[in-house]
Order: structure tokens, then C-alpha cells, then sequence
């Protein structure tokens, strides 16, 4: 997310669009009061919009995450006062107690944005939230996290896990996660390619970068790829068991449902991270609106 959100944000910021915020969330608001006139609708959805009529016309570029993630929870991430740091090249944040390091491109007020809206994007009450009750790193697991950007998703389980891949295409992300990986470089391996459903110069699948090594956990954001990830998976989801899988399924509007019947096809029990995002990678917006942010899936016959 973290990569496409801000593009998102200083597209917001730097010109105006043509729609507002508050005109999106208008559209929303109309869009969901027909559907509860006709068929109800559950409480994630009543939520919504109890949220954007009460906060529509307060809505701004600086608070773009209200129409990205339409829930008072945000409310509590209103401060910008995280402690920041600065070796001779990148900004960092002491994140639980290790250092996590930015791409040299960022500058202090862009770092301190960024980590707020991570801190948020993995509340409890997240549509962005990764992991959930049996779809959790475990202890002794290998990982891989693909689009990594900063990596805090790793950081943050890095003492538990045994080995660790990071797939990450821009090589100032590589330059920062080898400073914040440091510490841990003698289990964390950081590969400068994209991962789709083919291997080249630029690309590679998990089949092929794995070759029948063992994977528990595959954490995708990769800006609506992540059915190239799961395709060029296939060996590794079906020969893992103990495989978990938390993809994003937000970019694109029906990224939820090819994911969803992917995984089901290959016999993987899923769910959905709790209520929606509102987010389009193009900038247009259409019913229904809201998208799930997260699927998670392991093999049915995991318990």
C-alpha cells in the first residue's frame, strides 16, 4: 500500500483534482443509502456511512486516509510527533526498539507521514491489516515479504522468524532495508526484483526464486500484481502446508474476487480483513465503491 498511497497523497496534495474528496464521499454516501433502501446493508457498510456524512465536509488533502479509511479509529493517529532521526543519508524511526530506515528520497515531514499512516494502516480495526487469529507470523517461520518499501511488516516480527526474503524493485529501499536488516543479516535476504508469474532480468516468480525451498508466509503489496505473485506460486502453495498468504486486494476493483477465486480453486480457505477501503489507483471512482483491503488464505486443511 504504502508505495501506491503515496503516490495518491501527493498527487492530492501538490494540484487539485477535479473531485474532491468530500464529492467522492458524497457519491459514496448517496450510492450506500440506495443499497440500504433496497437491501439493508451490514454494519461494516452502516459504519461507513454514518462516518462520511458526519465528516464529509471536513475532509482535506492533509486528512486524505478519512476517505481511504472511512473509520473514527483514525482519529487516534492525529499526531505527527514521531522522534525522527538522521544517519548521513536517511531518515529513520525507532520502531519497536530497532531502527527503520528511509529511502534516501524522503525528507523528514514526508518520513513522519509515512509512518503514521503505517501505524494506522495496521490497527485492529483496519481494513489494511494484515495479519489476523491463524493467518499470524509464527515463531520459527520463513517469510517473504514482496514490495517491501521500509520493510516495518518484517521489523516487526524479525526476532521470531527464521529466515526472512525481501523482494523489493527500487534500489533506494534496498539501500535503506540493508541498514535497518543489518542487525539481522545473517537471516535476511534482499532481492532487487519485482515477483510476478515470470522470470527474467527485472522479475521473478516464487517458484522459481524458492526452487522447492520451504515458505510459511507470503505478505504481497505489490500495486495490484499480486494474482501474477499467486500464479507464479503455484508449486509453493501447493507444496507447503503450513503455508499463510495476506495479499492486497485494493488497487483494483476486482482484485478481491480474482484473488478470492484463485485461492479457493487451489484449495485455500480465505477471509477478508475487516470492513472496506475506499481507493482507486487511477483516480476513478465507481459503484460499489468500497473494496476489501486484505485477503488472507492457508490450505483447508490447516485448523
Amino acid at each position: 500500500m504504502y508505495r501506491a498511497i503515496h503516490t495518491y497523497i501527493h498527487t492530492y496534495i501538490k494540484k487539485e483534482r477535479k473531485t474532491s474528496q468530500t464529492k467522492i464521499a458524497e457519491k459514496v454516501i448517496l450510492f450506500l443509502e440506495t443499497e440500504k433502501r433496497k437491501n439493508g446493508i451490514d454494519k461494516d457498510k452502516q459504519n461507513i456511512l454514518d462516518f462520511l456524512k458526519k465528516h464529509k465536509n471536513k475532509m482535506s488533502a492533509k486528512k486524505y486516509y478519512e476517505l481511504i479509511y472511512p473509520y473514527n479509529y483514525t482519529k487516534k493517529y492525529n499526531t505527527d510527533k514521531y522522534p525522527i532521526y538522521r544517519d548521513e543519508n536517511n531518515y529513520y524511526i525507532i520502531h519497536n526498539n530497532h531502527k527503520l530506515f528511509f529511502s534516501s528520497e524522503y525528507d523528514e515531514g514526508r518520513v513522519r507521514l509515512w509512518y503514521k499512516m503505517m501505524l494506522m494502516e495496521q490497527d485492529v480495526d483496519s481494513p489494511h491489516k494484515y495479519e489476523s487469529e491463524g493467518y499470524e507470523v509464527l515463531e520459527g517461520d520463513i517469510i517473504a515479504e514482496v514490495g517491501t518499501a521500509e520493510g516495518m511488516w518484517t521489523l516487526s516480527s524479525i526476532e521470531k522468524v527464521k529466515k526472512a526474503y525481501l523482494f523489493e524493485r527500487d534500489e533506494k529501499w534496498c539501500i535503506a532495508l540493508r541498514k535497518t536488516f543489518e542487525p539481522f543479516k545473517d537471516k535476511v535476504v534482499i532481492i532487487n526484483k519485482f515477483v510476478s508469474d515470470i522470470s527474467n532480468d527485472n522479475s521473478t516468480s516464487i517458484d522459481n526464486f524458492l526452487n522447492g525451498t520451504e515458505l510459511n508466509f507470503i505478505k504481497a503489496d505489490i500495486d495490484g500484481n499480486e494474482i501474477k505473485l499467486v500464479k507464479g506460486a503455484k508449486d509453493t502453495m501447493n507444496n507447503n502446508n503450513n503455508l499463510r498468504l495476506c495479499l492486497c486486494t485494493y488497487h483494483w476493483q476486482n482484485d478481491a474476487d480474482e484473488l478470492e477465486n484463485y485461492l479457493k480453486e487451489n484449495s485455500y480457505q480465505t477471509e477478508f480483513s475487516r470492513g472496506y477501503m475506499i481507493y482507486s489507483s487511477d483516480g476513478q471512482y465507481i459503484p460499489p465503491y468500497l473494496r476489501h483491503g486484505i485477503i488472507r488464505a492457508k490450505k483447508q486443511n490447516i485448523l
